[in-house]
């Protein structure tokens, strides 16, 4: 046995529990549904059957009878790649197909000039197969007495050939398909091609018409372009000569006026002039800091290039050096150190001069940086003053040329247009390239007989569920327990099965021997005592389960037995129910109370002369109307003499029938009261008050559920006193159909070895 390391989580757990609930459920329903369809089809298999032959024989006749058809396909690619080299000025962009362009070409095919153009040349206006309505003897003489003429022979072909051919984009792609059937296989490959040759014959001749249409109507607009250029190019010139305006090219090529080359200058002078004032100014402020120092550096580069202030300043340095020796070897004091001092003074002082002649330099020289910058200053605004009096005019020139070279863009663009149309119009082509041309077909296209019968085949097994889901669904009659189940909320429910018709008789059923002593002859109405092992016993002996089990706290039962219509077989159970009872060793009585017809009172005794009615009205004793059957101890109590009473209800919720129920309590185990049906009278609820219990009677296949469940549900009285449900003739074979029975005859496994007849 395998254990896994970790235990799942409960959550986990829970999960893979609701799944695998999940899956069960599916199965089932699956399960169900496939049953449910199974036995649809076993109930209703002859009417099936019919429907399928039916479907069948006609797609027979429909392929006996229809002529073979021919297919023929062709295919084409518009290709907009072909016209580049006569459209280079167009962008990628431009190149790509647009969406909607392939729909509209496919409409073009279509379209009644191409068709027209089919029709004429292969003069499809004398063939019946594309106006045959124009041939049939009903159209050939109209109610004129005219026959059709060319155009309407033309409008019909044309009609035909849309109807029998077709065109369609293959996919996402470039490529279209244009298919036709027809009677003739050569004559649907000529019609294909026909289509795509008049399509790729319009397309040029379009292409053409348009080419020329466009260089007639660009070489007029090209005169007036022409004519519009010149102009403006003039106005250019005689504006710039009336206003002194000329123009000068750069070394771009570009043109410039000559106030704009001279502010250009002037300003080009006056940045040379500020740099070297700027240069000579920082030389001048650099030496003026050099010469505060107590002995000037000399790291200026005028001075580092001067030969007198390197040897004046190499010799101070040595005087420097020697007389910080003396000083520290003889004192400060000393003749040789103090004259030493001096001639450093002296040499200090050289230094100075040879200084101040190179700053004198440099402040000439930043002097004359100065008034240069100065000069060009002026110069500058004397170049834009002048300028700014010719702006206007340079406004109003730019717009000038701006509008002559707008022209002459135009015409360019014109004159190359023009060439294209001329080249296109000396060399039209098209967009459309045929790339598989249409073969006559050798096979037929239609109609094909597997199709034709799996469809035949298919719409008759789809009419069958149809037909067979309206039989169900329109079925609103009691046919299964869970029907009633669901209509009644009732789970105490009894089948009994159809009786035997050699059994039912309309005469007496008795044989008198003694006074008020009955023997029953073999009838419907005593089944249960020839066939006390058959299924209908055995239905009857579950029913008294369930009666004992409501009435389990009581001494007697008195059982009420009634039915939603007449003739539904409520007074044969009754009548079978109290042999059952009585045959086990109960004490039983029977009573007739249905007084309007008083069906068992006429079959068991029908020269009765008192019964339940004089039993209420005290006219006999109760011991003096039973009527007795020897074998089982029967106890049967007929209507009476009464033949006509006009308020039963009255009677049976009287106090005097409370009596009498009372009154035969006591000295017997059962009661059973064959009363009226549900329907058509009150005499059942109104005993209600005196009954422990109903038994609900249902013809199988007859009884309407709704009627029963509003019966019900307007008599509480009755339902909440109800022990059972009994659905009476039951067709076992259909019903087990109905519920999902593997073997229809189920039962009879079971109790065929008790001498189960039928």
């Amino acid at each position: 046995m395998l254990t896994s390391d970790k235990l799942s989580s409960p959550s986990e757990q829970q999960l893979t529990t609701s799944i695998e609930q999940s899956n069960l459920l599916l199965h089932f329903d699956a399960a169900i549904m496939t049953m449910f369809v199974v036995n649809i089809v076993k109930r209703h298999f002859i009417a099936m059957f019919v429907i399928v032959f039916f479907f069948l024989s006609f797609g027979i006749l429909y392929l006996y009878f229809t002529p073979p058809r021919f297919t023929a396909t062709g295919t084409l690619l518009i290709d907009i790649h072909k016209n580049q080299k006569f459209a280079q000025q167009l962008s990628p962009a431009d190149n790509i197909l647009d969406p909607q362009e392939i729909p509209t070409e496919i409409e073009v095919l279509k379209s009644p000039k191409i068709i027209m153009s089919v029709v004429k040349d292969l003069k499809l206006i004398v063939d019946p197969e594309f106006v045959r309505d124009a041939f049939s003897s009903s159209h050939l003489m109209g109610l004129s007495g005219k026959a059709p003429s060319e155009q309407e022979l033309e409008d019909r072909a044309v009609a035909g050939i849309k109807r029998q051919c077709s065109i369609s984009r293959l996919g996402q792609t470039y490529v279209v398909e244009v298919s036709c059937h027809s009677l003739n296989p050569e004559k649907s490959a000529k019609i294909v091609n026909s289509i795509i040759n008049a399509y790729v014959g319009e397309q040029i001749e379009a292409r053409s018409q348009a080419a020329r249409r466009a260089s007639l109507w660009l070489q007029e607009r090209l005169r007036e372009l022409r004519t519009q250029s010149a102009a403006a190019e003039q106005a250019v010139v005689d504006y710039k000569r009336d206003h002194n305006i000329v123009d000068l090219e750069n070394n771009n090529g570009k043109k410039r006026s000559i106030n704009e080359q001279q502010i250009s200058e002037a300003n080009s002078q006056l940045t040379s002039a500020h740099v070297l004032t700027t240069e000579a100014k920082a030389r001048l402020d650099r030496i003026d800091a050099i010469m505060a120092e107590e002995v000037p550096n000399s790291s200026v580069a005028d001075s580092l290039k001067n030969e007198v202030i390197i040897r004046l300043r190499n010799r101070y340095v040595d005087m420097a050096a020697r007389e910080h020796l003396l000083s520290a070897k003889y004192g400060q004091d000393h003749l040789v150190s103090a004259n030493l001092r001096a001639e450093m003074i002296e040499v200090k002082q050289n230094i100075i001069d040879e200084m101040n002649k190179i700053r004198e330099s440099y402040k000439s020289d930043y002097q004359i940086a100065s008034e240069r910058e100065k000069s060009a200053e002026r110069a500058l605004e004397a170049a834009i003053s002048s300028n700014q009096s010719t702006n206007q005019a340079q406004v109003e020139l730019q717009g000038l040329e701006s509008t002559s070279q707008s022209y002459r863009a135009i015409y360019d663009n014109s004159l190359q247009g023009y060439l294209q149309a001329v080249q296109q119009q000396s060399f039209p082509i098209s967009e459309t390239r045929l790339i598989g041309e249409a073969t006559i077909p050798t096979k037929k296209s239609g109609p094909l007989a597997p199709v034709v019968l799996g469809i035949s085949t298919v719409a008759g097994l789809f009419a069958c569920l149809a037909f067979g889901c309206y039989r169900e669904f329109s079925d609103r009659v009691f046919r299964t327990k869970a029907q009633v189940e669901r209509t009644l909320g009732t789970s105490r429910i009894t089948t009994l099965p159809m009786l035997p018709a050699n059994m039912v008789s309309t005469t007496s059923i008795t044989q008198k021997t003694k006074p008020r002593e009955i023997v029953f002859k073999e009838d419907i109405m005593t089944y249960v005592l020839g066939a006390p092992f058959s299924h209908y016993a055995e239905s009857l002996r579950s029913l008294k389960l369930n009666i004992d089990i409501t009435n389990r706290y009581k001494n007697a039962g008195v059982i009420g037995i009634t039915s939603t219509l007449p003739n539904e077989g409520k007074s044969t159970i009754a009548s079978n129910l109290a042999h059952l009872l009585a045959q086990a060793g109960s004490r039983v009585l029977l009573v007739d109370c249905d007084f309007r017809k008083p069906s068992l009172s006429r079959r068991f005794v029908p020269d009765a002369t008192a019964g339940l009615i004089d039993l209420i009205i005290n006219q006999v004793a109760l011991a003096d109307i039973f009527w007795s059957e020897p074998s089982t101890h029967l106890l049967f109590l007929p209507v009476g003499s009464c033949t006509r009473v006009y308020h039963p209800g009255e009677i049976f919720s009287s106090v005097e029938m409370g009596r009498v129920i009372n009154q035969l309590r006591t000295s017997l185990d059962y009661v059973v009261l064959d009363l009226p049906p549900l329907l058509p009278v009150i005499d059942a609820r109104a005993i209600a008050n005196f009954v422990d219990s109903y038994l609900y009677v249902i013809e199988w296949g007859k009884t309407r559920r709704k009627l029963v469940e509003s019966l019900l549900l307007e008599a509480p009285e009755i339902y909440d006193r109800l022990a059972g449900v009994i659905l009476n003739r039951v067709n076992e074979r259909e019903m087990a159909l109905r519920e999902g029975e593997v073997n229809p005859h189920y039962y009879r496994k079971y109790y065929g070895e008790y001498n189960y007849t039928e």
